[in-house]
């Protein structure tokens, strides 16, 4: 038929404060009943599937407390407790480890990268990182836009860097640009 179809990516929350003050998160919501498209010679019939904008943090998710579904990753196994639920984390592995056996610790050669689910922001949240690298210089951490899904006028990021063995820490949350950098090497 010649059609190109494109899947476009609907982001209600990209900008802030525009469709929110506050925290933003995207809503799918889908018509229970069909929707036809006419044109002259021929008719569609789909889903009307609409995103809006759901000012405020998303409830978090219940927690599990039982081993049905299993909710050890990684081929753990679980064990029923008493109000919950314990997972045993392959031993044959010592990267596996953490309340559900989720990877936690990651190795790379100088070529490696791994990507990762953004970070909630709905309240006060604490990351921790150790690094251990015989290099200078690398970048150890970004969060933000990449190049291949680039979005004018958002520009909010975060990356860790190693330069000259020295770390720096660049925050941008849509103004400018903050610098923090230790004056000594790391160890």
């Amino acid at each position: 038929m010649g059609v190109k179809i494109l899947m476009i990516h609907i982001d209600e929350c990209l900008y802030e404060r525009v469709n929110c003050d506050g925290s933003c998160d995207n809503e799918l919501k889908i018509d229970e009943l069909p929707v036809t498209v006419l044109t002259n010679t021929t008719s569609f019939v789909g889903v009307n599937a609409r995103v809006f904008p759901f000012c405020g943090c998303v409830a978090p998710k219940p927690e599990i407390r039982s081993c049905n579904p299993n909710p050890c990753l990684n081929n753990g196994t679980c064990e029923v407790l008493t109000g919950g639920y314990q997972c045993h984390c392959p031993a044959n592995n010592p990267h596996f480890f953490g309340p559900n056996c989720e990877r936690l610790a990651a190795s790379y050669n100088g070529q490696g990268w791994s990507w990762h689910s953004g970070l909630p922001a709905c309240s006060n949240s604490h990351l921790s990182l150790v690094f251990n690298t015989q290099m200078e210089e690398g970048t150890l951490l970004y969060t933000g836009p990449s190049p291949n899904n680039f979005v004018e006028n958002v520009s909010d990021f975060m990356a860790i860097e190693l330069q000259n063995g020295k770390l720096k820490m660049f925050v941008n949350f849509g103004s400018e640009t903050k610098i923090l950098a230790l004056e000594h090497k790391v160890q």
